[in-house]
């Protein structure tokens, strides 16, 4: 009971659903982010030299186009790809979340206008 009232408590629910929006928000542009990197950093240590003999079935992997990496490239959009998921994912999340959210106090509001009407007529004074 004690921790009910804990996690019912309006300012650590608001906490509660910041901290998970946020880490919902930050999810795809942390993905964007490591794309960036991951781009970067297979751009640079890639040189525009060819393969060795022994790997010369994946010449592909050091293809240039335009001077850069084709790998990098891949990559790039793979993670991309992944944080467009990522946001698509909740935002339909959020979308359901609103829906339901407002069908449910649709059914709510004829319920608690019957209580309040109840309410009032106990509280008032018998004749």
């Amino acid at each position: 009971e004690i921790a009910s009232s804990f996690y019912l408590n309006p300012n650590i629910a608001f906490w509660r659903h910041a901290a998970v929006k946020q880490m919902l928000v930050s999810l795809p542009l942390f993905l964007l982010a490591s794309a960036f990197r991951i781009f970067v950093r297979i751009d640079k240590e890639m040189p525009g030299a060819t393969p060795p003999p022994s790997t010369m079935n994946a010449r592909w992997l050091s293809a240039r186009i335009s001077g850069v990496s084709l790998l990098a490239i891949i990559m790039f959009c793979t993670w991309t790809l992944m944080a467009m998921l990522l946001y698509y994912v909740n935002c339909k999340h959020l979308s359901t979340f609103k829906e339901r959210y407002t069908m449910a106090k649709d059914m709510e509001r004829p319920l608690l206008t019957q209580v309040k009407m109840l309410s009032e007529r106990s509280q008032r004074p018998e004749c």
